[in-house]
């Protein structure tokens, strides 16, 4: 494989990014300590697997993990997946199911409930 066609296969989908992303996952923080720094500056959401030389204080949300192994990764990265997955299921189906009429105000309620007291 020729430099070029790795550089291809790496980069080809950035060209066509219209904004920066909303959040990056990283496997390893401390061997992807740059673009950790990078996304801090952007105010990029940090998502990192981090072994014990990892910077928790760089990330907004981690996981402790073996990032030397590779059943621990794939462990890992399948569980988080799943996860996020269903949440995104989960949060289209929220948006779908509302209705234009949920985001009308609640009905006003009674101003004054006429009570009856017993006389003694």
């Amino acid at each position: 494989m020729t430099r070029l066609s790795r550089l291809k296969k790496r980069y080809e989908g950035i060209k066509d990014m219209k904004k920066s992303p909303d959040g990056i996952f990283v496997i390893d923080g401390h061997y992807e300590l740059q673009a950790i720094k990078e996304a801090n500056v952007l105010g990029v959401t940090v998502f990192a697997i981090l072994g014990t030389t990892g910077q928790p204080k760089l990330c907004d949300y981690f996981v402790p993990g073996n990032v030397n192994n590779l059943k621990s990764l794939t462990f890992l990265t399948d569980e988080l997946s799943a996860s996020m997955k269903r949440t995104a299921r989960e949060s289209v189906a929220d948006k779908i199911a509302k209705k234009p009429h949920d985001k009308l105000p609640p009905e006003k309620a009674p101003e004054k409930v006429e009570t009856t007291e017993a006389a003694a």
